[in-house]
């Protein structure tokens, strides 16, 4: 197991591993590993996140991300913002996909897109 996951959250993921509607808070499960554990089940559906007002969402066809959304900014872009993120609410619906397939992008590649903009790290990264 990943050391980003606790006992906590571990039923919650069981539940995506399941293919399951699911809930949580991101303190206690970070955005980083949902995905991880999104690409690992190879989930489909779409990962709706609740930041303090501002939504995104992310969805996934069987562990690729295949489309991301953020305050108007997609792909890639969304991600560089999403980077980092602790204070919010996620809600993942299996099976709810985007009209469209804009990207498709191994989960594996979205974190070292994110790693790479996390604040602290040597990206660039537009002040919020």
């Amino acid at each position: 197991g990943s050391g980003l996951i606790n006992r906590v959250s571990s039923v919650t993921l069981a539940e995506i591993a399941a293919g399951q509607k699911s809930g949580g808070v991101l303190s206690e499960i970070p955005l980083e590993a949902l995905l991880e554990r999104l690409g690992k089940v190879e989930g489909t559906g779409t990962l709706h996140l609740v930041l303090g007002g501002p939504t995104a969402r992310i969805s996934l066809d069987s562990g690729v991300v295949v489309a991301a959304e953020f305050e108007g900014r997609r792909e890639q872009e969304a991600f560089l913002f999403l980077a980092g993120k602790k204070e919010g609410y996620w809600l993942f619906q299996p099976g709810e996909l985007p009209p469209a397939r804009r990207m498709l992008m191994p989960v594996s590649a979205v974190l070292e897109e994110m790693k790479r903009a996390r604040p602290g790290s040597s990206a660039v990264f537009p002040s919020q």
